[in-house]
């Protein structure tokens, strides 16, 4: 744990939601809120089975962090300040 690193906690989407962007949409409210609140990063959990999920962290740019994967969870950051990902020793995989 990091102290600037807030956590965000996925619920599921109502499925009448499905198809409509209202994850991306609570990715990017998240991410929001945590800029306001002074956090440099965002951690996230997330079950490798869950595909479209994993889709909108990695298209929307979040590092998969293998040192705190699980058995069955993916871990997914996203950077709010550039250094923080240096600090942490996070490469993003698109690199």
């Amino acid at each position: 744990n990091h102290p600037d690193v807030a956590q965000m906690t996925i619920g599921a989407v109502d499925g009448s939601c499905r198809g409509k962007s209202v994850f991306p949409k609570l990715v990017e409210a998240t991410k929001e809120a945590s800029r306001k609140r002074g956090s440099r990063g965002i951690r996230a959990g997330v079950y490798k089975v869950n595909a479209s999920s994993r889709r909108v962290f990695e298209k929307n740019r979040w590092i998969e962090t293998a040192a705190l994967e699980t058995d069955d969870t993916v871990f997914y950051m996203a950077c709010l300040d550039s250094r923080i990902a240096d600090e942490l020793g996070l490469k993003p995989s698109h690199e």
